[in-house]
């Protein structure tokens, strides 16, 4: 719903509110956008070749394509 909440034409500000119960999937979900924001943020922060390579390892890739 949170996704339909800005239609073409809309004029009024629009409010929406995640609500995350914890232990259920939508948490479990979060964490993992969080974790790959993170690990994206690190390779990106230092953007010369030799330093991506050496900090991205075969878990990383899997964890970012997952």
């Amino acid at each position: 719903a949170i996704d339909r909440t800005h239609r073409i034409g809309q004029t009024k500000n629009v409010v929406a509110y995640r609500l995350v119960a914890a232990d259920s999937i939508e948490e479990k979900v979060m964490q993992m956008q969080r974790a790959k924001a993170e690990l994206f943020q690190s390779v990106v922060a230092d953007s010369t070749a030799d330093t991506v390579a050496g900090k991205l390892t075969a878990a990383d890739l899997r964890q970012l394509l997952a």
